[in-house]
């Protein structure tokens, strides 16, 4: 069953206000999953990684450029499968497989070899090529790709040349067409052994049906021209990973840690109705800096109307409590909050004042 967090927009001005939930993947930015042709197509983009270097992680804990999870199930012969779209670095898929690895829908997989010691100067090359932008092209086609004479449905192309020579799921690998998710950007599918403190940088992105359509087309170039694409659906600019946009191949790109979303990259979040957006108490605001946090203490300023106690808490995308004060304010107050014992990551710092309003903000911990 999937499980949801339920958190509150920092946009949020009293626990008084009408809400809508919206959905929101922890992950740099997404689109809707109906991009996706489920019988064959092809994804196509420029990226580029910083800070990755030396050996990489297994079982699904590497970053990952792309990802998308169906939560239909289905049984194509004895064992049932979740139907998937991903591109992961990963030394070993559990099917074999190392490298960089791509699934597409019912455990069609591959790598660029097979497992077991890989690293990223192993796919790339040893001077500098892990640090510099390639071309990527992702296929796969249900009869077989043409150009693997139809014996292969996946394969991964960087700069132009078969990244892939590792073929095969676990059992009957079959293909299905996605009923929901989001196609997910910079993300990685299961718990990192350390939070991943490299980058993956992601620049002019192109989807293609099986009929070479282009059914997408974002430059991801800001949050403005995420969410407004140049052909085909608009995205979605979520901002995890301490998302931001550096100089890419065209214009800007954008570039985001990885961030684990708990096993399931969509959480819900609760954001003020716009037409209700007056009701709240504008007496009661609160600003933290420096966003990220790049020591040990979180600067906090607390607006609020008269003598109150305060309850503040600090959670981690998962939901626990990692730090949980009272405090008391005066009508404006600074506070210093000690974040040292925090691991880098993204949390979300939540205060409740005795009216039972409450505000909530989201930062970044970078060290």
């Amino acid at each position: 069953m999937k499980k949801n967090l339920i958190i509150f927009s920092a946009l949020l001005l009293s626990s008084a206000v009408k809400t809508n939930a919206q959905t929101l993947p922890i992950t740099a930015a997404s689109f809707p999953y109906t991009i996706i042709d489920g019988d064959s197509g092809r994804i196509e983009f420029f990226g580029k990684l910083t800070g990755f270097s030396g050996g990489i992680d297994g079982s699904g804990r590497g970053p990952a450029f792309f990802q998308i999870t169906d939560e239909k199930t289905y049984k194509p012969c004895y064992e049932s499968y979740v139907n998937m779209y991903y591109l992961q670095f990963n030394s070993n898929d559990g099917e074999g497989h190392g490298g960089l690895c791509f699934t597409a829908s019912l455990d069609n997989a591959c790598g660029t070899g097979s497992f077991g010691g890989w690293t990223y100067e192993r796919i790339y090359g040893s001077n500098g090529e892990v640090n510099k932008w390639h071309c990527y092209s992702i296929k796969w086609n249900k009869n077989g790709l043409p150009e693997l004479n139809r014996q292969q449905t996946v394969a991964v192309y960087i700069d132009g040349k078969q990244n892939t020579s590792a073929w095969g799921g676990v059992a009957c690998p079959a293909f299905a067409p996605l009923s929901g998710g989001t196609f997910n950007l910079i993300t990685v599918n299961h718990s990192p052994y350390s939070p991943l403190t490299g980058e993956l940088i992601m620049d002019e992105l192109r989807v293609y049906n099986g009929k070479g359509k282009l059914v997408l087309y974002n430059t991801l170039g800001s949050k403005e021209e995420i969410e407004k694409s140049v052909v085909g659906p608009n995205g979605s600019y979520n901002g995890f990973g301490d998302a931001h946009f550096v100089k890419g191949v065209k214009g800007y790109a954008l570039s985001a840690h990885p961030v684990y979303g708990g096993g399931d990259p969509d959480l819900k979040v609760t954001a003020n109705d716009a037409s209700n957006a007056l009701s709240g108490n504008k007496e009661f605001t609160i600003n933290i800096s420096p966003n990220p946090v790049t020591g040990n203490m979180l600067n906090l300023r607390i607006k609020n109307s008269g003598e109150s106690n305060i309850q503040l808490s600090i959670a981690d995308m998962q939901g626990r409590i990692l730090v949980n004060q009272n405090l008391v304010l005066n009508s404006s107050s600074n506070k210093t909050i000690d974040v040292a014992a925090l691991p880098k990551g993204i949390y979300i710092l939540k205060i409740i004042n005795n009216k039972n309003e409450q505000q909530q903000i989201k930062f970044v911990k970078a060290n």
